[in-house]
Formats: C-alpha cells, structure tokens, sequence
C-alpha cells in the first residue's frame, strides 16, 4: 500500500513575499493597521470582481460576521452540507444557532437542490413576516451556507433561485474554491456573503487569514466594523456594540500580495 500523501496545496512563497514583508519590518507596521492591508483587499476584489472585501484572520470568522451580518440568531436552524469541514459548523454554534445537515450531491460535493427543494416545500413555510418556519420544530430558518469543496462548485445558480424564492440568504463557504469560476462568475459572489480562506494548505496563502465579500458593500463596511471590536473612534476606547478581534494584519497582507 502506497503511503504517499498527495497535500490539498503546497506552499509556493518567493521573493515578492519576501520584498513585502520586508517593507513590513522597515516601516514597522505589523499589525491590522498598515498600508498593505488595504491593498491586499482591493487585490483580492478585483481578482474576484467583488466591490470590496474585509481581509479576516482566517475563514472561520468570514463565517462568523457572514452568519451574524445575515441576522442569524440564537434558536434559529441554518443549513448546512454534512460534507464539509468543521469551520461553518462551528460558526453556526457561535451565533446559538443549530446547523441542520442536509445530504451531499455526488456530482458537485456539495447541499444537493432537490434535497433542498424537497425540505422547504414539505416542511417549511413561509410567514407574514417574511421568515421561513421549519414546521417540525417551530424554529426559524436563518440561512443557508453552501461549501465549495476541493475547488468544486455546488450547483450554486439553482440553490441561489431557491434561497431568493424562499427569502434566505445564501453564504458561500468559498474557502477551498479561490479563482473557481462559473460562466466567469467567481465562486463566492454569487450569494449574499462570500467567505475564503487563506491557511497554508490553500491555493493562496497568507499563513492564515480569510476575506469576506458581500452583495451589498455595507455589509462589508459593518463587517469591518465588528472585527474591529467595534470601535466607533480611532482614538478613543468607544465601543458600539459586541465586536471582535478578527483583522488580519499587515504581515498576513504582505504574503497574500506576494501571492
């Protein structure tokens, strides 16, 4: 039996990582507040055709503000593909929510549509109000994340038309998928949130972090906000609501330009 382990991706870091952290070190911005940490953001939009993007310590909290950003709250179920890694999972628990796992398509890896389909129009409805009741339990739909496995992408057009049909909003788990595209739409710009992931293991790395992308670039905005703690002035120790210590730093920044 061959042992040989084939790795999801190796590492290639060369000399323009090398030339961007130096900067990093002569200038001595290593932390969230630096000049390459914006422009690793603006990169990463371009490179996806996204407006904006919020440059994250890693994908599980582009997961994290996507969940809470999309009102996802404690009781409610959000769906989630029994095929995935643990990050979305725990995401979904961070928010006191309960991830409810849906079957995988063997063609694509990902939440199968018919599945999808067949739950909503047999056990949901759809309130006055505007939310989605799952009738066996009483609770609120909150959302619905679809995974992008191994650069795989799900049947991401017809899970977008049910979730728009059904009002929920759709967060891609991108974090395996950077630079897949469908009819040259990228993977992660299709649903309300998309989240990647820049571990080492990934096809663009920056040691660790993650991006978060949104349809609507105010989410963005609010996005960047929360991982800020909340901060409501640059200077002062003012604090708007519950926010978190999730901005990447500069030095991150830096590998991911050399990228």
């Amino acid at each position: 039996m061959n042992d040989h382990v084939i790795p999801l991706s190796i590492p290639f870091l060369g000399e323009a990582e090398r030339r961007y952290i130096q900067q990093c070190l002569d200038e001595n911005y290593i932390s969230h507040v630096g000049p390459l940490v914006p422009r690793f953001e603006q990169e990463f939009a371009k490179l996806i055709g996204s407006q904006q993007c919020v440059s994250l310590i890693n994908g599980t909290a582009a997961l994290h503000l996507a969940l809470k950003l999309a009102g996802v709250t404690s009781g409610d179920l959000v769906f989630v593909p029994a095929l995935t890694f643990i990050a979305p999972v725990n995401a979904i628990t961070y928010c006191g929510a309960e991830p409810f796992f849906l079957d995988t398509d063997p063609q694509t890896l990902a939440i199968s549509p018919d599945q999808l389909s067949d739950i909503l129009d047999g056990q949901c409805e759809r309130r006055n109000d505007g939310s989605c009741i799952h009738l066996p339990t009483g609770r609120r739909i909150g959302a619905v994340v679809v995974v992008h496995l191994y650069g795989f992408a799900a049947d991401i057009e017809n899970l977008c038309a049910l979730c728009d049909t059904w009002d929920l909003p759709l967060i891609e788990d991108a974090a395996e998928a950077v630079g897949c595209t469908i009819a040259g739409k990228h993977l992660g710009t299709f649903g309300a949130f998309g989240c990647f992931s820049f571990n080492g293991n990934k096809a663009l790395t920056t040691g660790g972090g993650g991006m978060l992308t949104a349809s609507d670039s105010r989410q963005c905005e609010h996005a960047r906000h929360l991982a800020t703690q909340a901060k409501s002035h640059p200077e002062l120790y003012i604090h708007d609501e519950i926010g978190y210590n999730y901005r990447m730093s500069n030095l991150h920044a830096a590998i991911g330009l050399g990228q």
